[in-house]
């Protein structure tokens, strides 16, 4: 499978709560094994991109064109 079918199928998934849920779920895990394996040398940075990924899952929603809507505040 080539990694753009894979991008285009993941921003799809990303269009549904179901998938922003289970995006929401991964990037806790990601941030949970980084701190365990990184430990508080690199806490910061770590803590500093998983705000980031919760945020644009929480506010954006992907659309076909290529751009994110937010919803409002």
């Amino acid at each position: 499978m080539k990694l753009s079918s894979i991008l285009r199928t993941a921003k799809r998934a990303l269009e549904t709560e179901k998938g922003r849920e289970t995006g929401r779920r991964l990037a806790d895990g990601a941030a949970n094994a980084a701190r365990r394996v990184a430990g508080d040398k690199h806490g910061g940075t770590i803590d500093k991109a998983h705000d980031a990924a919760r945020k644009y899952l929480d506010e954006n929603r992907g659309e076909q064109g290529g751009t994110a809507e937010r919803r409002p505040s």
